[in-house]
Formats: structure tokens, C-alpha cells, sequence
């Protein structure tokens, strides 16, 4: 994400994709694949998926890898919200590609299997943002502590991230996104 001079950022955690599906998903019953494993590419491209997209496109990052090896795969419903998507494939017969926290966490609530992704998708960096001229200020900083410290708790830090909780003192970190 491109922004101004004037916000300033910080990496959160990488968020790779998992392959979400209801449990009872009778194409990949059928075709033997148990719960964690990696989903062929053939059947990941027949099956319908259902896309988290805040504008309606019908293409993500998961459609440009497929791109990559000349595949393409059925989108057939884009739903803005990850938690639409996670209910939309536990009433059906979709797939979806959410990032693994979230995949993680649906399947605990919902009637969904996790898979593997049958190629490399680009692993997104989820960062906060905020207005440089708050960047010294001490409630501010405060705040962004907090939400390092909850990321953290949950368990989404990675090493490397965990170094910046008190360390806002000229907290320009905006290097480009991976």
C-alpha cells in the first residue's frame, strides 16, 4: 500500500492464506483429501471459491498466482467481510482462501476443515497506520503499544515485530510491504 509522507507505519504480522471448506464437502470427501492437507490444483480449480473483496472484483492475490502457471479457478461470490465468507462456506459447497488466523479461528466456530493451498500465494503484511504528527506523541504511542501487545497475546507476532512495542521514538518504519 502506497501512502503519503505524512502516515507513518509499522508491520503487525504476515498472514499467509489456508483453504477453507465445510466439513462435509462432498467433492473433496470423494476425492480422499483429509483435513490439513494440501488440495490438488485440479480440484482447487473446479471447485466453485467465494472471494472476500471490499469493491466486488472478482480477482485476488490467490487469482494471480493461478495466473502465474496459467490456471484459473470459479469465482462465484464475493462477499466483503471474512466472516460472510466463513459463514457462506459453511452453508455450501465453496472454497475460500482467508488468511490462516482467520481460517483457524472459523473452524473452531463453524462447521469448516482447513487445507493447504495447492500453490504459493503472496503472503500479505498487515501493518497500522497512523498520522506522522502523532508519531511522538505519548498517548498515541501508548495506543499503538497496545495494540502490538494484543497482537502478541494472540499469537500473530513473528520475530522481528515484537522489538517495536516501546520503540516510537522517530517510528517512521514504512518500508514497503512484502
Amino acid at each position: 500500500l502506497e501512502v503519503s509522507d505524512r502516515v507513518s507505519s509499522t508491520p503487525l504480522f504476515h498472514s499467509p492464506f489456508a483453504i477453507i471448506a465445510v466439513h462435509d464437502n462432498a467433492a473433496i470427501r470423494q476425492a480422499g483429501i483429509m483435513e490439513g492437507r494440501t488440495l490438488p490444483i485440479d480440484l482447487f480449480c473446479e471447485l466453485p471459491h467465494i472471494l472476500r473483496s471490499i469493491d466486488g472484483s472478482m480477482s485476488g492475490s490467490t487469482d494471480e498466482a493461478l495466473r502465474k502457471i496459467g490456471r484459473t479457478r470459479r469465482v462465484s461470490l464475493t462477499l466483503p467481510h471474512f466472516q460472510a465468507v466463513a459463514l457462506a462456506v459453511a452453508n455450501g459447497n465453496h472454497l475460500s482462501a482467508v488468511p490462516r488466523q482467520f481460517a483457524v479461528w472459523a473452524a473452531e466456530t463453524l462447521p469448516l476443515v482447513i487445507f493447504e493451498p495447492p500453490l504459493p500465494i503472496a503472503v500479505p503484511e498487515i501493518r497500522m497506520y497512523w498520522h506522522a504528527r502523532h508519531d511522538d506523541e505519548p498517548p498515541h504511542r501508548w495506543v499503538r503499544d497496545q495494540v502490538l501487545e494484543a497482537v502478541g497475546v494472540l499469537g500473530f507476532v513473528e520475530s522481528g515485530v515484537a522489538e517495536n512495542v516501546g520503540a516510537w521514538r522517530g517510528a517512521r518504519t514504512d518500508q514497503p510491504a512484502v
